[in-house]
């Protein structure tokens, strides 16, 4: 019964009411993914139960749709800066880039896994005419915890120089 109602309705809770279920029989069954169980001696826990198990069920839905909705609102800023030309970059206060997002790799034409570790190896990439620039710039804003703007020009996959406007800001 257990089995064909998670393959029906997964969502919905489960809970047995037995006269003769033993311990290791309501031990498995909860490891199936039963919600709770009940023997019929002690009837007066079932309402308990069913508003536990409907509770938890309301959560899980709840947790489950905010999960959705902030893949959705994700994906949407995904495509919006892949449409603009825009990425963005998470560092920590010692310059190691934490994060970035999926379009830096595309506007820069390499692989993820090519994006330097660090703002040291970002300069590497920056034109060696703009590097000074870059790097007064970041270390006035690490300094000062204030926003700041900035353009350089840094180096596309294909050899040519993309222009960037970097904006910086704490979080």
């Amino acid at each position: 019964a257990l089995a064909l109602a998670r393959e029906h309705s997964p969502q919905t809770p489960f809970i047995f009411v037995s006269g003769t279920i033993g311990e290791a029989y309501a031990i498995r069954a909860l490891q199936n993914g039963a919600t709770d169980y009940v023997l019929k001696a002690n009837l007066m826990r079932l309402p308990v139960a069913v508003e536990r198990a409907l509770r938890d069920a309301r959560a899980d839905a709840e947790r489950l749709e905010s999960r959705r909705a902030l893949l959705a609102s994700e994906a949407g800023l995904r495509r919006a800066q892949a449409m603009a030309g825009l990425a963005n970059v998470v560092t920590g206060k010692d310059g190691v880039i934490e994060s970035f997002s999926e379009s830096l790799p595309q506007m820069l034409g390499v692989s993820a896994r090519s994006i330097p570790g660090s703002m040291r190896g970002w300069l590497q990439l920056v034109h060696p005419e703009d590097r000074a620039r870059f790097r007064s710039g970041m270390i006035e804003a690490g300094r000062t915890g204030l926003r700041f703007e900035l353009e350089y020009r840094i180096r596309h996959a294909d050899g040519s120089w993309v222009r960037i406007k970097q904006v910086s800001e704490p979080l």
